[in-house]
């Protein structure tokens, strides 16, 4: 039996070959490298999904802070709007309000120019008397 086993193990160190060890220690190497590569690969996965995740996140919160930002506008110009209105109601009340001190100010001449008819009338009349003034006893 031993004569047997030993043709075998001949036969084995005839088939190792430093080619065949070369081999050997390359398939191994590659092995390696594959699976050292497949896990960087997998991490390189887990790291786009984690950053997807937060892109998706950090779009989420921009479109809300649009939103936001959007809403202040049109709050802003509805709040112009009405200044705008408030400021054409006011020029409206201005323009009357400048009339009636025209007015005024015709009616002030022209109750100005009767006092000072009145008042020469009065004056003419202490100063020449038309009527005879009865001396009272």
């Amino acid at each position: 039996m031993f004569p047997r086993y030993a043709i075998m193990l001949k036969d084995i160190k005839n088939k190792i070959t430093p080619t065949a060890v070369f081999a050997f220690i390359l398939i191994v190497i590659l092995a390696g490298l594959l699976f050292n590569k497949n896990d960087e690969v997998k991490r390189l996965q887990t790291n786009l999904e984690n950053s997807e995740a937060g892109i998706t996140s950090l779009e989420a919160e921009y479109l809300n802070s649009i939103t936001l930002l959007e809403k202040s506008i049109e709050d802003y110009e509805n709040e112009l709007y009405a200044i705008a209105g408030r400021l054409i109601e006011s020029e409206k009340d201005t323009v009357i309000a400048r009339d009636e001190i025209t007015e005024l100010r015709k009616k002030l001449q022209s109750v100005e120019l009767e006092l000072n008819v009145n008042i020469t009338a009065l004056n003419d009349a202490l100063e020449k008397p038309n009527c005879p003034v009865v001396p009272t006893e």
